[in-house]
């Protein structure tokens, strides 16, 4: 639980290596992909390990339909 992938560092080494091939690009644009990337993540991080958390128990005093954003 708590365990996601690191999305920044490949992003980051995949759309260089895209952007080489177009030739067009420019850093500020590897760095935006770079941080989408990361926020990706973490969104992944939120999504998948507060339910999981609910689930097991840990965490009982979560106001979980007003998270959900319905209360």
């Amino acid at each position: 639980m708590g365990l996601t992938f690191a999305s920044s560092i490949p992003a980051a080494v995949i759309s260089m290596a895209l952007m080489r091939a177009l030739k067009t690009l420019t850093i500020w644009e590897n760095s935006i992909v770079q941080t989408v990337a990361s926020a990706a993540g973490t969104l992944s991080s939120i999504t998948f390990v507060l339910p999981g958390l609910v689930m097991v128990g840990w965490w009982t005093g979560l106001p979980f339909w007003p998270s959900l954003g319905s209360g």
